[in-house]
């Protein structure tokens, strides 16, 4: 019985390759983590969209997990940007994320449109062909695919500033803060305001993953004595956030009506105040699954950040498809009942789909691998056979 249940979470989570790999726990830790709090959140706007009456506890929780979410994974992709850029060469590294993130930012943009499109009575909003032209300048309007460009976006702008221009990362980190600044101002366009917003988070990771990465600090970074600090602030910060809920908004508009001197300064502080939460947050986040590597649990978790590329390409479509089948098939509208499945379906499901498209040589749909696709092409027989003369 063992043996079958071992075989099943080989096929479809690919558990034993990962759990025996060499692979940094902690990282696929955060990122488990850190795609729950993402689904989570998606979900809960799924059934907010459709007008199904939400508990005030699902709106606060949605809250206090909504500021670090996004800036963690910018960060986790900055610890090893530095390496990545040694190992592969600014061409090739640039061509890597064009295949891992300009690709199936496109490539499911459409997918995710066309879906809207077709089911455009049940997704309660709207959805035209006009869809498939905004890909291209306005990420924001492609739901959640917005991190992809904005991840690919804010590497290229490192590679920039890195490897053609040489400028330190104490100089790129102070570039990161003022573009971060400006970003409220640049609410006309969400590609240029989401680079602008997420770029300083790249840039810390990069800062930080000297110490982060050294394995002589993991014993202090997995600590129990700094798991209890960092609760404490992580609490307290979450509870402000929480009572002073406009700071959410700060750093995506500027009134330009209000534009004055003082009104400037207020925004900007406020801004400062939120990022010092995200960056607690960020930590507290840290620290656990230092803990979690240390401890060798939740191993799942661990499975589920692996994935989670490809949990964020496909966990909307899944969530929207249960909502709709709760809601408008079955008449159904318990948030309590239906989140949770949502959850759970959004995350085992895109796991499991990615890797049986995995086996059948489908990789292509998640990123761009050319061997994979030619290899595709010439099994069913679309490119014709040419013999050497």
């Amino acid at each position: 019985m063992k043996s079958h249940i071992s075989r099943f979470y080989d096929y479809f989570f690919n558990a034993g390759k990962i759990l025996e790999s060499k692979r940094l726990a902690w990282i696929d830790y955060a990122k488990g983590l850190t795609i729950i709090l993402v689904v989570y959140h998606h979900s809960f706007l799924t059934l907010v969209n459709a007008g199904v009456k939400v508990n005030a506890w699902l709106v606060g929780a949605n809250l206090s997990v909504y500021s670090f979410r996004m800036p963690m994974f910018f960060m986790l992709s900055g610890l090893f940007i530095e390496k990545s850029l040694r190992k592969k060469g600014p061409k090739k590294y640039i061509q890597s994320r064009a295949g891992l993130l300009l690709y199936p930012y496109i490539l499911w943009g459409v997918i995710q449109a066309s879906f809207g499109i077709f089911f455009s009575q049940y997704t309660y909003a709207t959805w035209t062909w006009h869809k498939y032209i905004v890909i291209f300048y306005q990420p924001n309007a492609t739901s959640q695919l917005w991190y992809l460009a904005t991840l690919f976006n804010t590497a290229i702008l490192y590679v920039f500033f890195s490897s053609f221009i040489r400028l330190d990362r104490r100089y790129q980190f102070i570039i990161g803060i003022v573009l971060y600044l400006l970003s409220p101002f640049l609410f006309f366009n969400s590609m240029i305001q989401d680079t602008t917003r997420f770029y300083v988070y790249l840039v810390l990771g990069s800062l930080i993953s000297d110490f982060i990465l050294n394995e002589k600090n993991f014993k202090m970074f997995s600590s129990v004595k700094l798991f209890f600090p960092l609760s404490i602030l992580m609490f307290l910060s979450q509870y402000f956030l929480y009572k002073h809920q406009y700071l959410y908004n700060l750093e995506m508009y500027f009134n330009m009506s209000q534009l004055n001197y003082g009104t400037v300064l207020s925004h900007l502080w406020g801004m400062i105040k939120f990022t010092v939460i995200v960056i607690i947050g960020c930590a507290f986040v840290m620290n656990v699954c230092a803990m979690l590597q240390k401890a060798g649990k939740a191993s799942f978790i661990r499975v589920i950040g692996y994935h989670s590329l490809y949990i964020y390409l496909m966990h909307v479509l899944i969530a929207v498809g249960c909502r709709m089948f709760f809601v408008n098939f079955l008449g159904y509208g318990n948030a309590f009942v239906i989140l949770p499945i949502q959850i759970i379906a959004g995350m085992i499901g895109s796991v499991m789909i990615y890797n049986v498209c995995r086996h059948f040589g489908l990789r292509f749909l998640f990123e761009l691998d050319q061997e994979e696709i030619r290899r595709l092409i010439r099994k069913i027989g679309i490119m014709p056979k040419f013999q050497r003369l």
